[in-house]
């Protein structure tokens, strides 16, 4: 029966989803992007990508999902982005034809604690935020919705 055992099937992350969590200084980014939000890289033409596409078009697609995601903390200031990956769920598998999404990791951080954040989507995908032991989500939609996350709200 071991023999026979395959590896779970489960995505690294869902397509058209992600999280967020916010660290004093910095915001902590995953988020899996449709590749039908993103263009220039689909080399053979399968509406798929796989790892081979994701190297020769790495500096295009982070581009791409800059415009897409933007992220700024409550004061409206930009944070330096510090680290960015893009993964593929299982591209190490035997048969591997290319994944519908791409999960793109980043770190940002800015020159003071982040209480709240500003996104700004052109891509439709679910975003939970995640702050001390607060959580906020939200569905952003691909007409550019705008949200923030632990916003002040005025009192009563």
């Amino acid at each position: 029966m071991l023999a026979l055992a395959r590896p779970a099937a489960a995505h690294l992350m869902p397509a058209g989803q992600g999280a967020v969590r916010l660290v004093g200084d910095s915001a902590y980014v995953v988020v899996a992007v449709p590749v039908a939000a993103l263009t220039g890289f689909d080399d053979n033409r399968d509406g798929r990508i796989d790892v081979a596409e994701v190297n020769r078009h790495r500096t295009a697609l982070n581009s791409q999902v800059s415009r897409l995601l933007q992220w700024r903390d409550g004061e409206g200031a930009e944070g330096r982005l510090l680290f960015e990956d893009l993964l593929i769920s299982h591209a190490d598998l035997p048969g591997f034809q290319g994944a519908d999404h791409v999960v793109v990791v980043r770190r940002y951080q800015w020159g003071r604690p982040v209480r709240s954040l500003a996104v700004k989507a052109g891509v439709k995908v679910a975003l939970r935020c995640i702050r001390d032991a607060q959580t906020e989500a939200t569905t952003f939609t691909r007409a550019g919705a705008e949200h923030t996350f632990f916003a002040q709200r005025p009192a009563p």
